[in-house]
């Protein structure tokens, strides 16, 4: 499958470093990787006895250990701090970072078990059915909708209004010293 608004060959590749030049569009197409995620988990739920279910959450696992902590810096100290320093009083931001902010750490506690439930599958030491996996699965992937929703409908165009060009370029900068990428050329 590829997508063509982003360039992935597979929908969890990683995305290429050039979108680093615009941040809030890099964090989208981390946007799309999630939900893909999340349409794979729902599929091993329903589905957990395929013949590509360890390697599916294989590849789910992968993606939790390390493209899920650096979209989650990304967001938390380059992109939502810079928002709140921009945004005006009329925004209400505060609020919302807050809400965002303890999304975030209960995300945190739902990904360790998560990957808790999914090692000793992908290991071949419990079935793909079990019940521990199939039960967090479904709960992630719940969350995560809804958080992706509301950050897209809510946070990113405020975002996309308030932040200067300065300030979407140091965005651009961390986020690719994070990854070890080259800093993003305008």
């Amino acid at each position: 499958m590829v997508s063509p608004s982003i360039g992935l060959s597979s929908p969890l590749d990683p995305i290429p470093e050039n979108l680093l030049r615009h941040p809030i569009d890099f964090i989208c197409a981390d946007h799309y990787r999630q939900r893909v995620l999340c349409d794979i988990l729902d599929s091993l739920v329903f589905e957990p006895d395929r013949d590509s279910a360890r390697d599916d959450m294989a590849a789910v696992l992968a993606y939790l250990r390390t493209d899920l902590p650096l979209h989650v810096a990304d967001e938390e100290e380059d992109l939502l701090p810079r928002l709140l320093i921009r945004a005006e009083p009329g925004d209400r931001i505060r609020r919302m970072l807050l809400v965002l902010s303890e999304e975030h750490e209960s995300d945190r506690e739902l990904v360790a078990r998560l990957v808790r439930a999914i090692e000793p599958i992908v290991a071949g030491d419990k079935p793909p059915d079990d019940a521990s996996f199939l039960k967090t699965a479904a709960a992630f992937a719940a969350t995560q909708r809804r958080h992706i929703d509301w950050e897209e409908r809510v946070v990113f165009p405020l975002a996309r209004m308030r932040l200067t060009r300065d300030d979407l370029a140091e965005i651009g900068q961390e986020m690719a010293a994070r990854r070890g990428a080259s800093p993003p050329v305008a």
